[in-house]
């Protein structure tokens, strides 16, 4: 991969250690890198945000743009809503694995029409850690709440077969409100960053898995 195709990095934070940890591992992958000390208001002309979150927060619902945000405790992770969390200090292999992944790749759902979201293909994702409940897709680490892991490893369970709203509500003391709620986070932890589908709604049968989960 030439440096014109390596993702265009801002690095915002007031932290040196922060800073030149994810600069230096940029300029290793030959990405082009901008650190900054707030969030930029304008995010079209980056690939890749990764905020401090000692500094910030900045999001890009409708902008071709991921934005990473690095927590240095639980007490942080659990305020911050982003497309991607990272805990400090980030694994060398995280950080390359972003930097050199293509940015057509990893365009919002929401920026793209239904037509064009994949289809046909079945997304493959790894459970990583039960202890951490963490989820591994296209390079990406991702973090879920116990309500959120237990719902998907339910699903995962089904073998593909829809699971009524009722049995999803025994994983939570019999509420079906409760499910809904899940269901919308994992949506937008999982779905919307990538433009994929991975937990459709059956009508009258409850919610189907259609991804494969290793």
């Amino acid at each position: 991969m030439t440096t014109a195709n390596k993702n265009r990095i801002a690095v915002v934070s007031r932290d040196p250690v922060f800073s030149d940890f994810f600069e230096l591992e940029a300029f290793a992958c030959g990405c082009p890198v901008c650190v900054l000390t707030a969030a930029p208001a304008e995010l079209s002309e980056y690939d890749v945000v990764i905020m401090d979150a000692q500094v910030g927060y900045c999001v890009s619902d409708r902008q071709a743009c991921t934005v990473v945000t690095v927590v240095r405790s639980n007490e942080q992770k659990k305020e911050w809503l982003s497309q991607v969390t990272w805990e400090w200090p980030v694994s060398v292999q995280l950080v390359r694995a972003l930097y050199e992944e293509p940015h057509a790749d990893r365009v919002q759902g929401a920026d793209l029409p239904e037509q064009k979201r994949e289809r046909g293909s079945v997304p493959v994702l790894y459970l990583l850690s039960p202890e951490q409940r963490q989820v591994l897709y296209r390079n990406r680490e991702i973090g879920l709440s116990e309500g959120e892991w237990r719902l998907l490893c339910r699903l995962r369970d089904a073998g593909g077969d829809p699971v009524d709203r009722q049995s999803l509500g025994e994983l939570f003391g019999g509420s079906g409100n409760i499910v809904d709620v899940y269901v919308h986070a994992l949506r937008k932890k999982l779905e919307h960053p990538f433009g994929i589908r991975l937990i459709e709604t059956v009508r009258g049968k409850g919610y189907r898995l259609r991804a494969k989960m290793l």
